[in-house]
């Protein structure tokens, strides 16, 4: 198993904002009380991708989100 990342620490409140504002969509975030809290950012370690393909990431995060969004819309099934 590999990580593929932007290798720059994101907090998932951040990612759906970003994914929400480049989809150009009208969504709300709706937190659940209920559930725990994650005050940390993540991020994945693309260390090993390195080491094994020479591989080093060439795309931000916010292109890597416009790139996804469109490969989807352009194979998505109707």
């Amino acid at each position: 198993i590999f990580n593929i990342s932007s290798g720059v620490p994101v907090s998932v409140t951040e990612l759906n904002q970003m994914v929400i504002a480049i989809s150009g969509k009208k969504l709300e975030i709706i937190y659940d009380q209920k559930g725990p809290a994650i005050g940390t950012k993540l991020w994945l370690d693309s260390g090993k991708a390195k080491r094994r393909f020479d591989w080093i990431n060439t795309v931000n995060l916010p292109l890597g989100i416009v790139k996804t969004l469109d490969w989807y819309k352009a194979n998505e099934k109707h």
